[in-house]
């Protein structure tokens, strides 16, 4: 049984067991009978609304990644690609790292000025 079937399965188990008889055009049926067919359609909004928020999270995590090395590296246009980076989001977070961070993975981080880089390190 795959997690959709547990999930239409959980959801016609709780919605069954709140009331043993529901009212459908003002005859009492088995709540089984009611919401059996469609339970997987909760199962399903519930899958969907999970992956979006998975898939937003990744996206947050990925934009914010890219800012941080924006920040940090050494860059041509570095004031431009943040520029980039916090308007367009998500599409500037992507466009930068196939522009400029694969290109750059062995640049080391810049370190403010005024700070020795063996002082940056401890």
């Amino acid at each position: 049984m795959n997690w959709l079937g547990v999930l239409a399965a959980h959801a016609q188990t709780t919605i069954a067991s709140s009331s043993s008889n529901c009212m459908v055009n003002g005859q009492s049926v088995p709540c089984s009978q009611v919401f059996g067919p469609i339970a997987w359609v909760a199962g399903l909004g519930l899958g969907i609304v999970v992956f979006v928020i998975v898939v937003a999270i990744l996206a947050l995590i990925l934009w914010i990644w890219m800012l941080v090395h924006a920040i940090r590296h050494p860059i041509h246009d570095k004031a431009l690609w943040i520029i980039i980076i916090l308007l367009f989001g998500i599409i500037g977070a992507i466009v930068y790292y196939f522009a400029v961070k694969r290109h750059c993975e062995d640049m080391p981080p810049s370190t403010p000025a005024g700070i020795s880089s063996t002082a940056a390190t401890h």
